[in-house]
Order: C-alpha cells, then sequence, then structure tokens
C-alpha cells in the first residue's frame, strides 16, 4: 500500500512539473508575440479585471486567465488602394 502511495505521489510530482513546464512555454510564446508586434504589451487578467504587463506573467497568475489583445496596424498604402 506504501509503495502504491508513493507511485502515485511521485506521478502528480511529475504531472505538477509539467503543468508548470506548459504555462512557462506558452508565456514564453506571448514574448515572441509581443516581440513581432503581433499583440499589445498590456493584457487583462480576467480573475480580477485588472490590467498586467505581458512581461509580468508569471506560472502562477497565468492560472488565473488572461486576455491578450491582438495588435492591429492600418496600412496607408492599403487604405489608399481601396
Amino acid at each position: 500500500m506504501w509503495r502504491n502511495l508513493f507511485i502515485l505521489k511521485n506521478f502528480l510530482m511529475l504531472i505538477k512539473s509539467l503543468i508548470k513546464e506548459i504555462k512557462q512555454i506558452f508565456i514564453d510564446i506571448i514574448h515572441i508575440f509581443q516581440e513581432y508586434q503581433l499583440i499589445e504589451k498590456e493584457g487583462l487578467l480576467i480573475l480580477n479585471r485588472s490590467p498586467i504587463n505581458i512581461y509580468d506573467l508569471n506560472t502562477y497568475n497565468i492560472s488565473d486567465g488572461i486576455i491578450l489583445y491582438e495588435k492591429i496596424t492600418t496600412n496607408l498604402f492599403l487604405i489608399d488602394k481601396v
């Protein structure tokens, strides 16, 4: 019985570690999107509806949910052609 609990505990620790790693990868991808100016630097934490700089995101507060805003730019060259 103790052996089964030990195995389960190690399995759960592994899962928790993998989840944290996946969250960090997601945050890294958000930073890449911002570097390419695809999203705004400010997002919104869903839990308390407070603005947050994407560089302040971590594996704890990302779990609260976040809204990211797409950066929309208008190309004046295209507007003239329409």
